[in-house]
């Protein structure tokens, strides 16, 4: 039996992301993977033309000019220049000639019947369909990692608060359906009318609970206020950690550390500390520490099935410190303002570095704090605000402002408060379920001092950053198609850029700043500098993610294949739905630059069956938006024949033209959208 397409294709796309380079994976990715769902989407078509004996004058293999090919049967069979995807051309049916004159011709496309055209039309979609279900199928029969949906760290006040949700519960069905991973629980979530109802598994027992999802100031979706729980998810050879017995997470079993303290006055194995709290505890460590590790097993299906402590005494290793010369201090600066928002009403502008809130001091990783606790202990009071702001002569002028804190959810606050009478209860309560907006975004990228850059090339001139200038972006160049990803650092707080500087030692990365007063930003490439006499401590570990390995067999993936393909058709309908309605932002949408990035990432870092899974979501969101009731698009056409059906001839070549030409322009305006969002991603 000779290979299928399907088979050659993935045949190909195996022997490239065997490679050991991740570029070479990547653009294997790309090219064959996205061109695959482009050329199976037009083959639908070719397919569909010969059933209905329409004559297709060319069926290429990609874009642009022909470099080879063969004439068969009054078909022009090509091979072009750009390999990302193909195009069918039929007689009487061709988008960039809609005014073309009509014909005699029988094989002519617009002499066909309605039914034999419909099928036409609508069988790229279907074979998108297929292709997606396909590859769900395969993606599941040969395994495949997602985001564990666990629930890790909880917003006070949120909806997940509100349903009474717990960490260390594992998200099952979200309305009636399977939720497979992280990825599942933010879709379903976001796309949610109302309350959704959420099972979960609590302690290996099934608990049940009804949440309601809110979109707040600067959401572009509606959230759940839950954070996944990260698990040590690397470990360096020499970890001491590695030594005492730890082990690096897997679908079946996780480590956490739960508290760490020095020797001589140990924690309770029952404290908790945040991850952040773990990792600054080890960097102030000298000498020898204890800590409690928490292992948890899970069972095939990502559901946990016991937990073990770990007592352990471990030495902490010391590094060198790193730096590049930068002053960045731990303060909020304001970057942008919700109109007609809290902040706005009281006069604070951009660029206004905030000092304290009600006479409590503020810096950046505790605004969010102050502004929770201010706006529970003066709830409905104006209360005075302090900032900073660059006067006309560029001095630093002090204003105190009076601002009135809004409240997100005051309905959920009254009904928690119902009944309670006593003010210290009262507070406890508006602190744990209120969601209190001053209405700005707030940094710590501005520079406190002036800073001179420690440059990677020594004998390039200094160059120095001063107080106004602002911190853009970190980053590297690693498995990535555009300047940007996984390795790309916004230097949100000084803690999180000191963490990016030390990982790179003397490996050189880029930077860019804003100067103050200019609107371009800047770029350097720097090189960290050994600082004489500091060190850190370090355990040699990385924190991630939880992750569950979804593998079905034959019957189990065929019939999860279908059920996803079903689901995430619905998703992409719904996400229209809501883009319409207001519940999701525009901002969401992604375009080329987008999903070739996603694409070149995961083919350069990830698994095929991860590659798989990826491609069969995209085969599905062609299939929605060439479905869609817009002109030149075959759902478009759809509507034409529809017309065609019900009038008993068809829509006029004036008619058509125009049609035509106004779907190329919503066309080319949402391609400008997409292409704007894209370049603001890369951007951030």
């Amino acid at each position: 039996m000779p290979p299928t397409l399907s088979g050659i294709a993935a045949a190909v796309l195996q022997a490239g992301l065997a490679t050991d380079s991740g570029a070479v994976r990547g653009l294997f990715g790309v090219v064959i993977g996205v061109g695959l769902l482009i050329f199976v989407h037009e083959l639908g078509h070719f397919l569909a033309a010969k059933w209905a004996g329409v004559r297709v004058e060319v069926f290429s293999l990609g874009f642009g000019r022909r470099l080879l090919g063969f004439t068969r049967g009054g078909t022009d069979y090509r091979i072009s220049a750009l390999p990302l995807g193909g195009y069918v051309r039929m007689l009487g049916q061709a988008d960039d000639e809609p005014d073309q004159p009509q014909t005699g011709a029988q094989d002519d496309f617009r002499n066909k019947p309605p039914g034999k055209r419909f099928v036409i039309l609508i069988a790229g979609v279907v074979m998108n369909l297929v292709l997606a279900a396909v590859g769900f199928v395969v993606s599941f029969g040969m395994g495949i990692q997602f985001l564990a949906a666990e629930v890790g760290e909880i917003e006070p006040g949120s909806a997940a608060a509100r349903a009474n949700l717990r960490p260390g519960d594992v998200v099952t069905r979200i309305d009636g359906s399977e939720v497979l991973g992280w990825q599942d629980l933010q879709g379903s979530v976001a796309l949610a009318d109302g309350p959704v109802r959420i099972e979960v598994l609590r302690d290996g027992e099934p608990v049940t609970t009804e949440a309601a999802p809110v979109r707040g100031d600067g959401d572009n979706y509606a959230r759940l206020g839950v954070r996944y729980p990260l698990v040590i998810a690397a470990l360096a050879p020499e970890s001491p950690l590695r030594l005492a017995g730890v082990e690096e997470a897997s679908p079946a079993r996780v480590d956490r550390i739960r508290n760490v303290s020095p020797i001589d006055s140990r924690c309770a194995p029952d404290v908790v500390m945040s991850p952040e709290e773990v990792a600054q505890a080890l960097e102030r460590a000298r000498g020898r520490v204890a800590l409690t590790v928490v292992r948890t097993t899970y069972d095939g299906g990502g559901r946990p099935t016991g937990s073990t402590l770990l007592p352990l005494e471990v030495d902490v290793p010391q590094r060198p410190e790193y730096s590049i010369g930068l002053d960045v201090p731990d303060a909020a600066w304001v970057r942008s303002l919700s109109p007609g928002g809290a902040a706005a009403v009281a006069g604070l502008q951009l660029g206004d570095r905030i000092l304290s809130i009600a006479g409590t001091p503020v810096r950046h990783t505790t605004l969010h704090e102050v502004i929770q606790t201010t706006g529970a202990t003066h709830p409905g009071v104006p209360v005075p605000i302090v900032v900073d702001r660059a006067g006309p002569d560029g001095r630093t002028e002090r204003h105190e402002l009076s601002v009135l804190l809004a409240l997100e959810n005051p309905a959920q606050v009254e009904a928690a408060l119902a009944g309670v009478t006593e003010e210290p209860e009262r507070v406890a309560i508006r602190r744990a379920t209120g969601r209190w907006l001053l209405g700005v975004s707030f940094r710590a990228d501005g520079i406190g001092s002036p800073s001179v850059l420690s440059l990677a090339d020594p004998d390039a001139q200094p160059i120095e950053l001063r107080p106004g200038d602002r911190l853009l972006s970190l980053w590297t160049n690693d498995y990535k198609l555009f300047w940007t990803g996984e390795d790309d650092v916004t230097p949100s707080d000084p803690l999180r850029l000191r963490r990016f500087v030390r990982e790179r030692g003397d490996e050189p990365f880029r930077l860019s700043w804003l100067p103050a007063g200019e609107t371009k930003p800047r770029q350097a490439v720097v090189r960290a500098r050994r600082v004489e006499g500091k060190t850190f401590g370090d355990l040699g570990f990385g924190l991630g993610p939880r992750q569950v390995l979804v593998q079905r067999g034959p019957l189990d993936a065929c019939s999860l294949g279908l059920h996803q393909t079903w689901v995430q058709t619905a998703r992409i309908f719904a996400t229209l739905r809501s883009l319409f309605t207001g519940g999701v932002s525009v901002k969401e949408l992604g375009g080329p630059l987008h999903i070739v990035d996603t694409a070149y990432k995961v083919a350069a870092n990830d698994t095929l069956a991860k590659l798989i899974h990826l491609l069969a979501i995209l085969s599905i969101n062609l299939a929605v938006i060439n479905v869609l009731p817009i002109p030149v698009l075959d759902g478009g056409h759809i509507v034409f024949l529809a017309v065609e059906k019900l009038k008993g001839r068809p829509v006029s070549n004036e008619v058509m033209a125009y049609a035509q030409w106004a779907g190329l322009l919503l066309i080319v305006g949402l391609m400008a959208l997409v292409f704007f969002n894209d370049i603001q991603r890369n951007l951030r």
